[in-house]
């Protein structure tokens, strides 16, 4: 929906699936151009018709999809991931907008829960991804790949991190991966012990913060700060080894990682932000 942000009312609202069905869910953040006349749009969750009544002569709607909307709400175009009806296979991932020159970005990726990371042109989507990179696996104990991708314009420079994976043929639970984006050649790999399922942040002084959820093996899920041009691990932050969801914060120089059972971390600066956290609570 497009809501009036002063009053709350509804100016425009879009259905992923005929009114009165069930299905298509976003539970992911829209993207949106600089100008606001387009938006993209990541869905998931595909109708059971077990339990829902389904849209008549297809049941998944827009499930499962990537979809490019103009700024009144009108769909303008969708993407559905070849083959993945009845396997869990959502885009938990918020669409990322990438590449161009100006500003103007010309592609749109996300990860699906089927571990690939699927770059599309972002207008119009076409009928192909323009490249497909796995950096993953499906859902399962090894977490899922959830985390949506970071863009530094000015570096023109892509990373994406997933879930459990395998870099030089050696397995991690986790990773996080510098992309060519105009072909999705990797330019660097970084492996990590846990998934990580919340998005990574970068600051300006080229630091990716990380969290880290689910682990393969008898690993400590946490938080790591990496070099973000050569994916070097620069230190393992002190969060009380509990596991990460959100996204690590960079604020008013300091980095704030939101923990599940450990509470909320300030981190000061200081060399890398290494060291003791400025305060917890």
């Amino acid at each position: 929906m497009e809501l009036d942000q002063h009053t709350g009312k509804v100016l425009h609202t879009w259905y992923s699936v005929p009114a009165g069905s069930i299905g298509a869910s976003v539970w992911s953040t829209v993207a949106a151009s600089a100008s606001g006349n387009d938006l993209w749009v990541s869905t998931g969750d595909e109708c059971d018709p077990a339990i829902a009544k389904c849209p008549a002569g297809n049941q998944t709607g827009h499930s499962l999809s990537i979809v490019h909307l103009s700024s009144s709400l009108n769909m303008l175009q969708a993407w559905q991931v070849p083959g993945a009806t009845g396997h869990d296979w959502d885009f938990g991932s918020s669409p990322t907008l990438f590449g161009g020159t100006g500003g103007v970005p010309t592609e749109v990726g996300a990860c699906n829960k089927n571990g690939n990371y699927y770059a599309l042109a972002a207008a119009p989507l076409g009928s192909s991804p323009l490249w497909t990179d796995a950096v993953g696996g499906p859902p399962g104990p090894a977490g899922l790949c959830l985390a949506s991708s970071v863009w530094d314009g000015q570096g023109n420079r892509l990373f994406i991190a997933g879930n459990a994976t395998t870099i030089g043929g050696t397995s991690f639970g986790g990773s996080v991966r510098e992309v060519d984006p105009a072909t999705g050649a990797f330019v660097w790999e970084s492996g990590l012990p846990c998934a990580e399922v919340g998005t990574p942040s970068l600051d300006s002084a080229g630091v990716l913060a990380v969290g880290t959820w689910s682990c393969t093996q008898p690993n400590t899920p946490g938080a790591y700060l990496l070099d973000a041009a050569t994916g070097t691990i620069l230190t393992t932050l002190p969060t009380g080894t509990s596991r990460v969801f959100s996204q690590p914060v960079f604020a008013q120089g300091t980095l704030f990682v939101a923990t599940q059972t450990k509470g909320l971390y300030n981190f000061a600066p200081g060399p890398v932000l290494q060291g003791l956290p400025a305060r917890a609570s």
